[in-house]
């Protein structure tokens, strides 16, 4: 936890980040005070739990059930934003055009595969946001795939507006929920390999996004 909020500091300059290997090519990120960070320095905030929890009384999931103009504004930043990624991904990224059947794990409004099916009508589209069902879920076809769109940390800090975002929203997600993070390559990886996978095929990059196809 301490680790990715050092790192947003970092990629404001409000900290100096260095990456060290070890003799196994794992990594290690180190920090220090930068001038910015001398003059602006804080207690700490004492307390755990998760602060958006904390503040609404409510996690982020269901807050916007009990917030209509929260849910209204949510819903429409996610519309937007989901067809500005997914537009750009249908320009570059051709692993949908054998599929015949496509589930959207949190497909929330459906924007995602109403934009999919637009340009690959055959696919069978299934908006999958019930929790009750994922335990009655069957595992995947031999031929089939786990496609996967998000943002990647790098392993060290670095200072592009792209890298700002993805350190901000990985902050957001340990804010707003339980578990929640963005990951770098390595971790998506090791995430892969933990759940049966043999690898990743790292496809295209739009809007910050990486196209990752997990394989057996």
């Amino acid at each position: 936890m301490l680790d990715r909020i050092l790192r947003l500091l970092a990629s404001h300059s409000l900290l100096s980040c260095s990456v060290v290997a070890d003799d196994n090519g794992s990594f290690e990120r180190l920090y220090s005070l930068a001038p910015a960070s001398k003059s602006q320095l804080k207690d700490a905030v004492l307390g755990g739990g998760i602060p958006f929890n904390r503040v609404h009384g409510a996690h982020a999931f269901e807050y916007p059930g009990l917030d209509q103009r929260f849910n209204q504004v949510f819903n429409t930043a996610m519309y937007n934003h989901t067809t500005i990624v997914i537009k750009k991904i249908l320009d570059l990224y051709k692993g949908f055009e054998s599929l015949e059947q496509l589930v959207d794990v949190g497909g929330g409004l459906g924007v995602t595969l109403r934009l999919i099916t637009s340009k690959y009508p055959n696919i069978k589209a299934i908006n999958f946001d019930l929790p009750h069902v994922i335990k009655h879920a069957p595992a995947y076809p031999d031929n089939g795939k786990v496609i996967v769109v998000e943002a990647l940390l790098p392993v060290g800090a670095e200072t592009s507006s792209s890298m700002k975002t993805t350190s901000q929203i990985d902050v957001l997600m340990m804010t707003q929920t339980p578990g929640g993070k963005e990951r770098s390559q390595q971790e998506f990886l090791a995430l892969a390999n933990a759940a049966g996978f043999n690898g990743i095929r790292f496809e295209c990059s739009a809007c910050n996004f990486w196209v990752m196809e997990f394989f057996k």
